[in-house]
């Protein structure tokens, strides 16, 4: 075994040691350690056996396809909510707090991917490098995450290695691949969307936590598959481009039509999308309809009329029911409303701070797919 070889070993062995004890024992949960802890072995490595420019084929071609797969990944996952519904994302999305969620982690992912890609490309030819370095990412990823699980019984820890220890090890095994084909950039970027979307979102979907995991376990495994198919090296770099447009143009479709959707459903823009969950509106608006509500501001509430059709916050709920009356006091707008089918109106007044906007149009049925999902899960 090559002298290489014995010095990654050891740096290798090191490192789980390290890591078994912060989870069993010092369990340190500062982001800012760990990226400090994950430098410090970078540059041992990189002192003990030099650094390796990344000179990679394909590169340029490889994140492309990165930015495409993982991105069109969100998209699905993300639009699934319409099907799966929405929650609030619990994270502040002021630019202050963003960053303070971010800038920790965007350490780790940029210190562990260049620890990866120093250890991957120094020993590349040795299995039993590969398989510990694998390992050791797994184990990064589990100190990063075992203070959410409780671990006082066996459905604890079958919960641990199935949400998280699992969708690690596939993960990581494309990570591994990316680092050592393509160099680091690739995973980084990878990582960046994967793992960081989340604190930019608005509105996020409502997936099981068992189809979550699942997903984060299978997609990671295509995505090696479809590399390791795409970028074959006996194959010459306008070959590969060529096979590859067609899937880039598609990416680029799909990401479009998101922005599109996401504009429409994330309600920070002008116009609205709701999907209708009742028949109080009918026939005027049918059960499983999508309506598209323009927003207003205060101004534009003396623009209302009654037998406008005004959608509102009502018992942490948006109903979209029609105005009967409106009443002005010193500038002040109230709303009575009532459901055009149903044969009372409205409890209470709505005043102008619970009123989000007037409907001024709808696409029937096609929302019916979200009601009947949300029925049967409830």
């Amino acid at each position: 075994m090559k002298k290489s070889t014995i010095k990654l070993l050891i740096i290798e062995f090191f490192l789980i040691f390290l890591l078994l004890l912060n989870i069993f024992l010092i369990n340190i949960k500062n982001l800012y350690l760990l990226s400090g802890m994950l430098f410090f072995f970078s540059l041992v490595t990189v002192c003990l056996l030099g650094y390796e420019k990344n000179r990679q084929r394909f590169k340029k071609d490889i994140i492309l396809n990165i930015v495409i797969s993982t991105v069109t990944f969100q998209i699905v996952l993300y639009l699934s909510g319409i099907y799966l519904g929405f929650f609030k994302n619990g994270y502040s999305l002021t630019l202050f707090n963003i960053l303070k969620n971010i800038i920790p982690i965007f350490l780790i992912i940029l210190v562990s991917e260049f620890l990866r890609y120093c250890i991957n490309v120094k020993g590349q030819k040795e299995k039993i490098v590969i398989v510990l370095s694998v390992l050791i990412f797994v184990l990064i990823d589990v100190s990063l995450q075992i203070h959410l699980y409780q671990l006082q019984n066996k459905k604890d820890v079958f919960e641990l290695f199935s949400y998280l220890v699992l969708p690690s090890i596939s993960k990581n095994i494309l990570l591994t691949y990316l680092s050592i084909k393509f160099g680091y950039e690739s995973s980084i970027l990878y990582r960046n969307i994967m793992e960081l979307t989340i604190y930019f979102m608005p509105i996020l979907p409502d997936i099981n936590i068992y189809l979550n995991a699942v997903l984060n376990f299978i997609f990671p495994l295509f995505l090696f598959y479809i590399n390791y198919q795409n970028f074959n090296p006996k194959e010459n770099q306008k070959d590969i481009r060529k096979k590859n447009f067609g899937y880039q143009i598609t990416g680029g479709i799909v990401t479009c039509i998101f922005v599109i959707i996401v504009a429409l459903i994330s309600g920070i823009f002008p116009i609205y999308a709701l999907v209708i969950g009742s028949e109080s509106m009918m026939p005027e608006i049918n059960k499983g309809d999508i309506v598209i509500i323009k927003k207003l501001n205060g101004k534009q509430l003396m623009d209302l009329e009654e037998r406008d059709i005004l959608a509102f916050q009502y018992n942490k709920k948006v109903v979209v029911h029609r105005i009967i009356e409106i009443h002005e006091v010193n500038g002040n707008y109230t709303f009575k409303t009532k459901g055009d089918n149903n044969n009372t109106e409205d409890e209470g007044i709505i005043d102008e701070k619970k009123v989000i906007g007037k409907v001024i149009s709808r696409v029937p049925y096609l929302g019916y797919p979200t009601v009947w999902l949300n029925e049967a899960m409830n």
